[in-house]
């Protein structure tokens, strides 16, 4: 009986333990707004693979191929392009859903563990080189005058002379 009780024991811990190992971990979520764009960072604990979809009308999806738990309670987007952000906590997958103005696009990249998504309310402005015009006078020829043919051939007649 109690080697029953052991072997019980020790497959209900092995099969519970991959559970608790797949417990959503807190994922503190930071938001900025920014001249021409608002920017969201996801802080995850370690580097996670994501798929972003949208935007579809309104909205843009990220979902996140791991448990978490997005920590947006006092997340202030007063002033972003960013309206509102909806999450939902799965046991394999986090997903953020973000309304957007129409017409917005983004971009998105890594910085070790962080997720980093930039969300532009319009088109990104290209970034341009601020050049200046400078006005420069026209270089202007000097002013000839016409010889006539008998001061060509004084002319001539001095330097074959030695005279000049």
């Amino acid at each position: 009986m109690i080697r029953c009780l052991v072997l019980l024991s020790a497959v209900f811990f092995f099969c519970l333990a991959p559970l608790s190992s797949q417990a959503a971990e807190a994922v503190p979520v930071r938001a900025g707004a920014h001249e021409g764009y608002s920017r969201l960072v996801f802080d995850w604990p370690d580097t996670v693979r994501y798929e972003i979809s949208g935007p579809q009308d309104d909205r843009l999806t990220i979902s996140f191929f791991a448990p978490g738990a997005l920590e947006t309670a006092g997340l202030d987007l007063s002033g972003m392009v960013v309206s509102a952000l909806a999450t939902e906590d799965g046991p394999d997958k986090t997903v953020a859903v973000l309304t957007i103005p129409p017409g917005s696009t983004f971009r998105h990249f890594t910085i070790g563990s962080r997720v980093i998504l930039d969300v532009y309310g319009s088109a990104p402005e290209p970034v341009r080189a601020e050049t200046e015009t400078k006005k420069t006078k026209t270089p202007v020829a000097p002013e000839t005058k016409e010889i006539s043919s008998e001061t060509v051939e004084a002319i001539r007649k001095a330097l074959r002379g030695g005279v000049l």
